[in-house]
């Protein structure tokens, strides 16, 4: 008996997979024969399809609403090394279950392609075979050669031409594809003109990973894609040295559809003043994220624009849409809260990173992150933030405090009156704690708080225990409070507010 080419095939992808299924090692076999199999194809065929709709696309994949509804259509950039479900594996349990995976088009349009495994190439000719003219889902992963094709140079270079002819593979059917994932390493700088489309496309999630040092010129090269991507809402872009030269970031700033873009994140360092234009026009953005580069100095301002210099600050831009903001910065980011106005703004999440050298040739004694800024910000925007999370990275020593007088200044302001989730990773004391420390007569400080988490906090257990047990009774009762402690603990106070509190959550950890 002559078996079908495409049944070999799922045979030969799937051999990894086999040895799963009958494995004995403290198992019983799985095969259909112990009853398992079964009782689900007991299930009706449109049940049994949820099901494997489910372990190929991971519903913890979908993206959530303000509302707290699923968005169907929509799904996380996946972990490249971490596939979805495949349905060949489905194919490979029972004759009934290959017959229900074959006869859902669906399920096969979702291709995810790396070079790290040595079949997965093969199975696009599979996919699009069975997939019909569904709107495709495709993730590519082009790895550096592996180690034995770096020495001989021969080897390398054919290794690389099959990459190339992988990549262009990929890009002749970036027509059809609704969600396009790509994670490309340096060596695959050579992508042919004639792979990109020139005619309008359904694209509407695209993620570009350009690992290592790519040269910018063939970076924006992919900004391509998105000249013809009129209904593109989800962006996420890493690998373009904005930083280092401005008209990569105008380059791609240009090439986006901004009537359409919802979620933008842009993992490279880029000049916010250089994105006001583009943000005005994006009336519908509801969360951004930026790696927010330093702002220039007066005298290179002088340098850049000449007589041409702005006079003054430019007008503030207004975001009515956007709820979740995110930030990665080395330095102050007043330049980008004295920007925006916000009136919908819910969550806001800043990574503030060591500037070492700037430390040390203004001789600070703490790093401000422009916490008085941020309240004019909220202030002027009228929003009601419910969730901030702020985060120092480094950890030198000589590492500047956090400004706490700020930083209690912030709380004590209006515009983080709603807030429900405070999580600060820095090094903050006892004046921030006894800040969010309720009082009787006293007007109380952020009424609304669920939960506090504090890492890396310098603080002392009764300033600590103070403020968890001042909002322990309704209506300002946390949900669940957490703390990173500098020291070795004298006492059990965990144990005991637990004991005194009962339902809330409370946890400590000390660190020397």
């Amino acid at each position: 008996m002559r078996l079908n080419p495409k049944t070999m095939m799922d045979n030969h992808l799937a051999a990894e997979h086999r040895g799963s299924l009958t494995d004995t090692r403290g198992h019983p076999p799985r095969t259909a024969d112990n009853g398992h199999a079964s009782l689900i194809n007991g299930l009706p065929v449109e049940l049994l399809a949820e099901i494997f709709w489910d372990f190929v696309r991971d519903t913890s994949d979908t993206l959530a609403t303000t509302k707290g509804l699923a968005k169907p259509d929509a799904h996380k950039v996946p972990p490249y090394r971490k596939p979805y479900g495949d349905p060949i594996i489905l194919g490979t349990v029972c004759k009934f279950w290959r017959s229900v995976a074959l006869s859902i088009s669906g399920l096969w349009s979702t291709i995810y392609i790396t070079t790290n495994h040595p079949h997965f190439p093969q199975r696009l000719p599979l996919y699009l075979s069975r997939c019909g003219p569904e709107p495709l889902t495709l993730s590519l992963h082009i790895s550096r050669p592996p180690p034995q094709y770096r020495t001989n140079i021969q080897e390398r270079l054919q290794c690389l031409s099959r990459y190339e002819d992988l990549l262009g593979s990929v890009l002749s059917l970036v027509p059809r594809c609704r969600r396009l994932y790509l994670d490309l390493q340096w060596e695959i700088q050579n992508p042919k003109p004639s792979f990109y489309p020139a005619h309008p496309l359904i694209l509407e999630e695209f993620s570009a990973n350009f690992s290592g040092t790519w040269d910018t010129r063939k970076v924006t090269k992919f900004c391509a894609l998105l000249d013809a991507s009129p209904h593109l809402k989800r962006l996420r872009w890493q690998g373009l040295r904005g930083n280092a030269n401005s008209t990569a970031t105008h380059k791609l700033l240009q090439s986006i559809s901004t009537p359409s873009i919802r979620d933008l994140e842009l993992c490279d360092f880029h000049r916010f003043d250089e994105m006001l234009g583009f943000l005005r026009k994006c009336n519908d953005l509801e969360t951004f994220s930026c790696y927010a580069a330093k702002p220039p100095q007066p005298s290179m301002a002088l340098v850049l624009y000449g007589t041409n210099a702005p006079p003054g600050p430019p007008p503030f831009t207004i975001l009515g849409h956007l709820h979740t903001l995110s930030l990665l910065s080395i330095s102050a980011l007043d330049h980008v809260f004295g920007l925006l106005i916000l009136p919908s703004l819910k969550k806001l999440t800043i990574d503030h990173c060591w500037d070492m050298e700037s430390v040390e040739s203004q001789h600070s004694t703490y790093a401000d992150i422009g916490w008085d800024a941020l309240k004019s910000l909220l202030e002027r925007s009228q929003c009601n933030l419910r969730t901030l999370e702020y985060r120092r990275h480094g950890e030198h020593e000589e590492a500047p405090s956090v400004n706490e007088s700020a930083l209690v200044r912030f709380v004590e302001s209006a515009g983080a009156q709603w807030l429900e989730d405070l999580s600060i990773s820095a090094a903050v004391g006892d004046e921030t704690l006894r800040a969010l420390t309720l009082r009787p007569g006293k007007a109380p400080v952020c009424p609304t708080l669920k939960k506090v988490v504090l890492g890396r906090c310098k603080s002392t257990d009764g300033a600590w225990s103070d403020m968890v047990l001042s909002r322990s009774r309704e209506p300002t009762r946390l949900k669940s409070a957490s703390v990173v402690l500098k020291g070795h603990s004298e006492s059990n106070f965990t144990r005991d507010l637990m004991l005194v509190v009962p339902g809330m959550i409370v946890a400590a950890e000390w660190r020397g």
